[in-house]
């Protein structure tokens, strides 16, 4: 978003965790001592770890776990670059197949060469495929708004922007997310609603104590008319507020309450079916992951919540999954996605860092099943795969954020069989440095140093109770040292109930073979992106990738979203959205005669296009 609003989860610990990094990199995390001590390292490792490129923090700290997959001795230039993407952080064709060519119409949806707008979400109206709605963050300098767009010619119009309604007059939006009603009645628009406060006690300039209070809820608003007009919303997921008191001087911690955030929702209502009960077509439901702050420690569990009155009103969240000590410590579970299928089944997928920890090794995409959305099946892992994705697109962090590369979409088909795509990376990362002051080695194990940093895999489940799952299936196959990632999954059914799968994806196989230099950033393999999709067809198999875009995209120094989307309705429509850059001709940073990082805001700016892949 070209600003400190980019990485929003960092925001809920904004002016404490810039304050708390500024006081230099802990030893160590003492997890046995009992007092203030303990909550104010605990706190200063959750806000490493959410700055997403943390471990220069960390000194040695990650020795234990990952490969060392290269090395640097002294090395000034990679290691000052490193440095530089964190600092930045805190705030925030060569060969193989380079598929089909683009036939397919390309639609600006989101271009207001005012705003930033990325992380774009689509649905199409089950009972009329003329209908589309849309959204999207769309940000400015100073604050970050959830839009609504909306088409009534299959999406080769849409209609300018709606911004969604808040909580109150100083909160941000992100994470949105549409799912249409099985009637295509009602269209429900899920959305972060993030709030934010600083309280200065002394000399603004100088001030003697800070107090910052982070609240973040996640929150549905509805449409009954196709998107023109949205309810006010309605708190699905109800955060509890954490006030922390800390001296700014010396970073010790005061005064805090315990309470917990939420983050990465995502919304599902049941497919259409002949015959559904009226019950069935008035469920919604949200997953979630739930940070816990100081209650007592920092961990983090995937939830879900059910209304069964079309939105009006939400049941108490029931947690599927724990990380079951501080996030992160080992276990990581964050991503989670919903899909509620024809029948009164109800499938949730999320991630698993498993106990190596996140950013290195293995990693599993778990699963959850329930009959009613009320009482769920214990937990299984659909799938263990390596390696993990680099925290941000290599090599060497060169680019957008990528950590969520790997959170999986899920699909139950109409047959009731149920489909999964995440990425992973066919190549383990990892970056070890010798501090050429101290002597000092110093692992990072969420850095990439190729240009390979993901691949698209396939996953299936024959029915419920969804505990038996299939091998993984690569489905990019472009065969280059090239990154492929953040799918997108839809179902479609045919008159004689044969059922259609189709993904899109981030791929970066038409972008120029270039160098891993840190000071030639601005040339590596990944510079550039398409979207390129592919289906499985009855009795056909995968066909050959194709391109969707017709233009590439230069990609983003910091932040294009954590996933795009597609959408069906019926047996023909078939509609694509991204996040796309073909207007700019810069990554929105660049290097200067020091050797630092000179960020260029307007280049920064995304848009958001989409295309029919099938009429």
């Amino acid at each position: 978003m070209g600003h400190p609003l980019r990485t929003r989860r960092l925001l809920t610990l904004a002016v404490l965790s810039i304050v708390l990094l500024s006081l230099g990199p802990a030893p160590g995390v003492a997890r046995t001592a009992q007092s203030s001590g303990r909550a104010l390292e605990l706190l200063r490792e959750r806000a490493r770890f959410m700055s997403s490129f943390n471990r220069l923090q960390d000194l040695g700290a990650g020795h234990a776990g990952g490969r060392q997959a290269a090395s640097a001795t002294a090395q000034p230039g990679v290691l000052r670059w490193l440095e530089m993407k964190n600092a930045l952080s805190r705030f925030a064709t060569a060969g193989g197949s380079i598929g089909a060519s683009s036939s397919k119409v390309n639609v600006g949806i989101g271009a207001d060469p005012a705003k930033d707008e990325n992380e774009p979400t689509v649905v199409a109206n089950p009972h009329d495929a003329k209908i589309l709605v849309a959204g999207s963050h769309s940000a400015d300098a100073t604050t970050v708004n959830c839009v609504a767009y909306v088409s009534r010619d299959k999406g080769s119009t849409w209609s300018a922007p709606v911004v969604m309604a808040q909580l109150t007059p100083e909160s941000f939006c992100s994470d949105p997310v549409l799912a249409y009603a099985p009637d295509g009645r009602r269209v429900y628009y899920v959305y972060m609603d993030i709030k934010f406060s600083e309280t200065i006690v002394g000399d603004p300039e100088n001030p003697d104590l800070i107090t910052v209070e982070s609240d973040l809820d996640v929150v549905v608003s509805h449409s009954d008319n196709d998107g023109r007009t949205w309810s006010r919303p309605v708190v699905a997921l109800n955060g509890d507020p954490w006030p922390v008191t800390f001296d700014p001087e010396t970073g010790e911690l005061l005064e805090f309450e315990p309470g917990f955030d939420f983050d990465k929702p995502w919304i599902a209502a049941h497919l259409t079916a002949k015959g559904q009960s009226k019950q069935l077509s008035r469920r919604v439901y949200v997953s979630a992951t739930r940070f816990d702050n100081f209650t007592p420690g920092f961990a983090c569990a995937i939830v879900i919540t059910r209304s069964t009155d079309r939105a009006g009103s939400w049941g108490a969240p029931m947690e599927l999954e724990s990380s079951g000590g501080d996030c992160g410590a080992p276990v990581l579970v964050q991503g989670s996605r919903p899909s509620a299928g024809p029948g009164d089944q109800v499938l949730v997928a999320w991630y698993n860092s498993s106990a190596d920890g996140p950013f290195q090794g293995s990693f599993r995409i778990r699963t959850a099943f329930s009959n009613s959305g009320t009482h769920w099946h214990h937990p299984v892992t659909a799938v263990k795969d390596s390696f993990e994705a680099p925290s941000f697109l290599g090599p060497f962090a060169f680019y957008h954020r990528w950590f969520g590369t790997m959170f999986p979409d899920i699909e139950v088909a109409p047959d009731g069989r149920a489909h999964l795509v995440y990425t992973h990376d066919p190549e383990e990362n990892g970056f070890t440095i010798i501090d050429p002051e101290t002597g000092e080695e110093i692992f990072l194990p969420d850095v990439s140093t190729t240009a390979e940093d993901g691949d698209i895999r396939y996953i299936r489940s024959p029915g419920k109770p969804y505990t038996s799952w299939s091998a993984p299936v690569t489905l990019n196959d472009d065969g280059l040292v090239r990154a492929q990632g953040y799918p997108a999954l839809e179902t479609s059914q045919d008159d004689h109930g044969k059922t259609t799968l189709h993904v899109l994806w981030e791929d970066h196989r038409r972008s120029p073979e270039g160098p891993t230099d840190p000071d030639r950033f601005g040339e590596s393999s990944n510079l550039y992106y398409d979207i390129f999709a592919t289906s499985h067809l009855p009795g056909r198999g995968w066909t050959r990738n194709r391109r969707v875009t017709d233009k590439r995209s230069i990609v983003d120094f910091i932040f294009i979203g954590d996933y795009f989307d597609i959408t069906t309705s019926g047996d023909r429509l078939v509609f694509g959205i991204w996040t796309d850059r073909r207007h700019q001709t810069s990554i929105g940073a660049s290097l200067d005669k020091n050797g630092d990082i000179v960020i260029d805001e307007a280049a920064l700016e995304d848009n958001v296009f989409g295309a029919r892949l099938r009429n």
